[in-house]
């Protein structure tokens, strides 16, 4: 399994089309692609464990496309 970095995760912007949201997810050398399909608000994410971030992955970008808000190209969030 890859090293998360307790403290810190990186969101980089894949794409984001009137169907989906896509970006990659970044901490330590964990890496992953999280995906909100914005017709129905399904979210996936495919790539190594992130354990405790995956709930900061998942509510970020599923409650933006559910309030209709745009996200900068690049998200990071710490914690500590």
């Amino acid at each position: 399994m890859a090293k998360i970095d307790a403290q810190m995760i990186s969101l980089y912007k894949i794409k984001d089309t009137e169907k989906e949201r896509q970006y990659s997810a970044i901490s330590g050398t964990s890496k992953g692609i999280a995906t909100v399909d914005k017709t129905t608000s399904v979210y996936s994410y495919d790539g190594d464990n992130l354990g405790k971030f995956s709930d900061f992955v998942k509510d970020t970008l599923t409650l933006s496309v559910l309030k209709g808000k745009t996200l900068p190209d690049k998200i990071v969030h710490g914690f500590g």
